[in-house]
């Protein structure tokens, strides 16, 4: 009795993980940017190719973990290159997200502590190919913002 009682847990938690990325999606790239770029002499450029088919509908996702008091603007600045060529580009605010995901923020006397996943846009794939994602990330000039990790994720 103890084993089938062992077999339902692990069965439980094995439909709950599979489950998870059917809402949100597979993991199909990351880019750990992780330091902030702070001027044009000083870009951290990070990046990460996929290949991708027609119709493919791309979630990005800010996986994030930062420390800061007052307040903060955060975002990534994003292009994206289809086979090399520049395709476009786009603005990420990591705090503007439609799902979050493992949220934990902490906020006493103006000390924020804030750890998230969340979602922030979708691209529709309109053609196949290799796409290169290259991010940097800026911030407002807050002394005491800690990144310990900034990353986009990439999901479809």
């Amino acid at each position: 009795m103890k084993n089938l009682s062992t077999l339902s847990i692990i069965i439980c938690s094995l439909l709950a993980l599979v489950s998870c990325d059917a809402l949100t999606g597979e993991e199909v790239g990351r880019i750990p940017v992780n330091e902030v770029s702070t001027d044009d002499e000083h870009l951290i450029l990070k990046e990460t190719s996929v290949d991708l088919k027609q119709g493919d509908d791309v979630g990005i996702w800010s996986d994030m973990d930062l420390e800061y008091e007052g307040d903060v603007v955060v975002s990534f600045r994003m292009e994206v290159l289809k086979d090399g060529v520049k395709f476009g580009g786009m603005e990420i605010d990591p705090f503007e997200k439609d799902i979050t995901m493992n949220e934990t923020k902490t906020t006493i006397g103006g000390d924020t502590k804030w750890k998230f996943s969340g979602r922030n846009a979708n691209l529709m794939i309109e053609e196949d190919g290799n796409y290169t994602f290259q991010a940097i990330l800026v911030t407002s000039d807050n002394p005491s913002l800690k990144i310990n990790k900034a990353e986009i994720v990439l999901k479809k």
